[in-house]
């Protein structure tokens, strides 16, 4: 498991916009304070980019306490605007990444909707999933993909 978690926290890594993952490098720590309300504000009026760099400061704990629960708020907000990074961050939480309660049903679901829309990252994240996954499971999952995608994917298409 231990192994799953640690390549899981990899292609976390590799999923995020260089942006989200750069801009810490050159500032304060005052000023990771600044950037996050800056990017509370724009996720608040509904900035799908925006909502998943506010999930990613709270997931590392980046001008604002570590808080996972806040952090997969952000990331869900984004992903059902269609925001294919979010979508697979969104799946490897539900695979039981940072403690997160593990739902690999719905892990599965949330990466093969990103693969769908061209995410190599979640395809390497599913193909991890999968092999924890009963046949039952992989059903119930493709399913709910289904569900998801036409309740979120297909109206952000329009």
């Amino acid at each position: 498991m231990r192994t799953l978690l640690a390549a899981l926290t990899a292609f976390m890594l590799f999923a995020m916009p260089a942006g989200a993952l750069t801009d810490r490098h050159n500032v304060a720590v005052t000023d990771d304070v600044k950037l996050f309300r800056e990017y509370l504000n724009l996720a608040e009026r509904g900035d799908a980019q925006s909502q998943f760099n506010v999930g990613g400061r709270l997931s590392r704990g980046e001008g604002v306490g570590r808080d996972i629960a806040g952090a997969v708020y952000w990331y869900r907000r984004a992903a059902v605007q269609g925001f294919v990074p979010a979508q697979t961050i969104l799946g490897i939480f539900h695979s039981g990444y940072q403690d997160f309660p593990t739902d690999t049903v719905r892990s599965y679901a949330w990466l093969s909707i990103a693969i769908e829309q061209g995410s190599t990252h979640a395809k390497r994240a599913r193909d991890i999933v999968l092999t924890l996954m009963t046949p039952e499971q992989i059903a119930r999952s493709k399913e709910l993909s289904s569900e998801l995608w036409e309740k979120y994917v297909v109206p952000s298409q329009k």
